[in-house]
């Protein structure tokens, strides 16, 4: 890129960014992008904020970090309300398996892991405004992913496919919540 072309683009470089998307959202930009951990991330373009010492570029504008895209603790699947949200599993910050004691504060909670965050696949992704709701869609992973999650008898999940809880198919193999689908969140009410 020229010396003259980075005067106008936006650039981080503390992760690897992947599948960048934007959308005009109630007159600001938000510019999206993935990780290599399938995490979004997201800026706005504020240009509502003149400052003089910045000076005319719209590059000056955008934050210096990108903040990740936050998603629900639990999940509810189209067509079937009448069954209620299922919760996602509560993991440890630093940890990869579920927290079952039930006594970790919030700032010990992994909000990726934690989240439908973590259903996210390593593939593209679409964000449409209706100027009053940014939405999300996003490919999920599939059942064999080291992510997934699997539906519990008790209505909750759990990450281990082997939980003794596990709802089964005809076939005895546990259930994913999700299995290669697209899923869809509303987010960023600015």
């Amino acid at each position: 890129m020229s010396n003259a072309m980075h005067s106008f683009v936006k650039s981080y470089s503390d992760k690897n960014y992947k599948y960048p998307v934007m959308v005009s959202h109630k007159g600001s930009v938000i510019g999206f992008a993935m990780d290599e951990n399938a995490q979004i991330w997201y800026s706005v373009l504020d240009l509502n904020q003149g400052d003089d010492d910045r000076g005319h570029l719209d590059v000056n504008y955008w934050p210096d970090d990108p903040s990740p895209l936050l998603f629900t603790n639990e999940i509810a699947q189209s067509g079937y309300s009448i069954a209620g949200n299922t919760q996602m599993p509560v993991v440890k910050q630093g940890g990869k398996v579920e927290d079952v004691s039930g006594l970790l504060n919030p700032d010990e909670i992994d909000a990726f892991l934690s989240s439908t965050a973590r259903l996210t696949a390593d593939a593209p992704f679409h964000v449409v405004s209706d100027n009053k709701y940014v939405y999300v869609f996003r490919q999920s992973v599939g059942r064999d992913d080291d992510r997934a999650v699997f539906k519990l008898k008790s209505s909750g999940t759990s990450g281990n496919e082997s939980h003794p809880e596990r709802v089964e198919d005809k076939d005895n193999n546990a259930v994913p919540v999700v299995n290669n689908t697209l899923l869809c969140d509303r987010a960023l009410h600015h």
